[in-house]
């Protein structure tokens, strides 16, 4: 018998073990370990014996990843044992391992399920982002959220995300529920800075400077205009720049003169800062613009002239003849020329759709002209290129005022939102007004001209219905309805007017529309909200909510110093008053844990009823309850109001 017997038969497994691996029998050892409950060597060991799937096998039982980390690099060298031995491990119940090997196979989609079924929905975000899909790693961090709100490395993750997606306000929102103490606002303080440079939020981000000068984070400093460092003489070989016509913290237009051609050219710069963190979006679009111009050959598609992608800079044609938001700004528009613009734009649609390209951002800013007049599509940078499979797009792109309901719905974009977009355009051309976002139907162009008649009106009107199957079948029907028609070519006597001065701009006023009491709807963007004076009372209970952070309770979408007011958020769904169902204890346990929340900052509700509690029922969220804010209990409440308030609810309706 050999001392490695020997060992073994007295129980003596490690030593075996041990001693078997001294001697090169590196699949007895493993085996010893195994059986001695030593996972960690006994992966070791059937690596060093050549056996690459049951070395990770064994790791999979360890706590420890680095123990997994050479069996994986074994296994990808032949893809197919590696996929196959994901697929045993995911047999297993071992996910956490499955996930770790598809990510090393490049397999980001699978690799999500599973870090999703191993019950770490951060790193099945990060996995669903990696794939291209952000909109279902928002998903999974929405819904992880959903069942504990207080995770705050899952908010920091989901905010990050929304950042890169260009979403600031929503982000702002989520990531100021992780503490001020908590270990992750150091992290979390750049991003807000962002948001709120974005937002142009200049009181908050003043206050977070603060903050981050106390914890010791630097942040960037905001950025003014672009002064004198723009550059001069000639740029990227062949550009002399003769001015800069245009510029922003981030980017700046250029008017300058191709030494080749001879021709005028915009460059469009994105600035260095621009260029990291959020500015990967800008970069991002920049490059998808240029490529899609490379494509994209019609007579009214601002054409590209060359993508300098290392400098983040596109050129192309210059446009003397401006845009027309600058024609409608100054100008009423005849309707034989507004018609002729429109139909030069669905034109260019309709080459886009056929090639399988949504635009998703028509307004009268994109819309240029040449020195001789022509129309010209531009601003290809929102375009994205259409995908039956997909269900959503992973952001709402586009200008409200002339986005298709679809979209401010989060709903995805198809070639009629786009037709929405021109019919949006030529309402403002032909009435001086886009249309209205509460879905209230327009003005007929008729109303503001009399020599339009009712088939006009119906040719137009059909361009922004509200259901998108209701509107023209394709931008040459659209294009078709409007060239049958004759339009006047010159404007009546009492043509509209507009005074730039008295636009509304971001004010409240012009974006709240009464419906009761407190309550209104933001037009701007289809809530609802309740609006109550910004006093010091409600300033400190709406810090109080903002700090108790938590799923349940309405969230504090606006502080408008300028008006005096502060919006709390209604929530949606049904009071519970009239859904007619009971609340389950883990619904009644949630508000039990949003009250002590606000407690804990001083605040109470006062008025948690079966007026003020909404459920939700939604097949695909699940199950939720909401509290709504009352103003007229707020400055009274007490805990202990609450605290009844939820005894009585688990009374009548647990």
């Amino acid at each position: 018998m050999s001392d490695i017997d020997a060992l073994e038969a007295q129980g003596r497994l490690q030593e075996a073990a041990e001693q078997a691996r001294l001697q090169g029998l590196h699949a007895r050892a493993s085996t010893l370990f195994e059986r001695a409950c030593l996972f960690a060597p006994a992966s070791v060991a059937a690596l060093d014996a050549g056996d690459a799937r049951r070395a990770l096998l064994l790791a999979s039982l360890c706590s420890d990843d680095s123990v997994a980390e050479p069996c994986i690099d074994a296994l990808v060298a032949d893809p197919e044992h590696a996929r196959t031995t994901a697929e045993l491990l995911r047999a297993k119940g071992r996910d956490r391992h499955a996930a770790l090997l598809l990510e090393r196979l490049g397999d980001l989609q699978n690799a999500a399920g599973a870090w999703a079924r191993a019950g770490e929905p951060g790193r099945a975000a990060a996995a669903w982002e990696a794939s291209g899909d952000a909109r279902e790693a928002a998903r999974v961090l929405e819904a992880a959220l959903r069942l504990d709100g207080s995770r705050e490395d899952l908010i920091l993750a989901l905010g990050s995300l929304l950042v890169r997606a260009g979403r600031h306000e929503p982000a702002a929102r989520i990531l100021q529920r992780v503490a001020p103490d908590s270990p992750l606002r150091p992290k979390v303080l750049p991003l807000l800075a962002s948001c709120f440079d974005a937002l142009g939020l200049a009181g908050p981000r003043a206050e977070l400077d603060d903050e981050a000068r106390k914890a010791g984070v630097e942040l960037a400093s905001v950025q003014g205009p672009v002064a004198d460092d723009a550059p001069h003489g000639v740029i990227y070989g062949r550009y002399e720049v003769v001015r800069t016509a245009a510029s922003t913290p981030s980017a700046r237009v250029l008017e300058a003169v191709d030494r080749l051609t001879h021709q005028r050219v915009a460059i469009k710069q994105l600035l260095g800062a621009s260029l990291v963190g959020a500015g990967r979006d800008a970069f991002g679009r920049l490059v998808r613009e240029a490529r899609i111009l490379q494509q994209l050959r019609h007579p009214n598609v601002l054409p590209l002239v060359e993508l300098v992608e290392d400098a983040g800079a596109i050129i192309t044609p210059w446009m003397p003849g401006g845009s027309l938001a600058d024609r409608i700004a100054h100008d009423p528009i005849a309707p034989a020329r507004a018609i002729e613009i429109a139909c030069a734009v669905l034109g260019a649609l309709a080459e886009a759709h056929r090639l399988g390209i949504l635009h998703r951002d028509i307004k009268p800013s994109n819309v240029l002209f040449d020195g001789a007049g022509v129309t010209m599509l531009a601003d290809f940078g929102a375009a994205h290129i259409s995908d039956s499979s997909t269900t959503a797009t992973a952001g709402v792109i586009g200008t409200l005022a002339y986005m298709s309901p679809e979209q401010r719905a989060g709903r995805p974009a198809t070639p009629a939102s786009d037709i929405f977009g021109v019919g949006a355009t030529l309402l403002e051309m032909l009435t001086g007004q886009p249309p209205a976002m509460s879905g209230d139907r327009p003005i007929a162009p008729s109303k503001s001209n009399p020599d339009l008649t009712p088939a006009h009106d119906q040719a137009l009107l059909a361009m922004i219905e509200e259901d998108p199957s209701r509107r023209p079948q394709g931008s040459l029907a659209a294009r078709d309805a409007l060239a049958s028609l004759p339009w006047p070519s010159k404007l009546p006597g009492a043509a509209w007017q507009r005074d730039v001065a008295e636009l509304p701009r971001s004010s409240s006023a012009s974006r709240l529309k009464p419906v009761h009491g407190a309550r209104f709807l933001d037009d701007w963007l289809q809530r609802r909200v309740i609006v109550v004076p910004m006093d010091e009372p409600m300033q400190r209970i709406a810090r109080g909510y903002v700090a108790a952070s938590c799923d349940c309770l309405p969230a504090v979408v606006r502080a408008d110093t300028e008006a005096g007011q502060l919006w709390f958020e209604e929530p949606e769904g049904v009071p519970l008053s009239q859904a007619q169902r009971r609340l389950s204890a883990d619904e009644l346990d949630s508000l039990q844990r949003a009250m002590d929340r606000l407690h804990q900052q001083a605040v109470a509700h006062g008025a948690l009823d079966a007026e003020h509690v909404f459920v939700v029922d939604d097949p695909a969220r699940g199950s939720m309850v909401l509290v709504a804010f009352e103003p007229a209990t707020a400055a009274t409440a007490t805990p202990e109001m609450d605290r009844e308030a939820i005894a009585s609810l688990r009374s009548r309706f647990g």
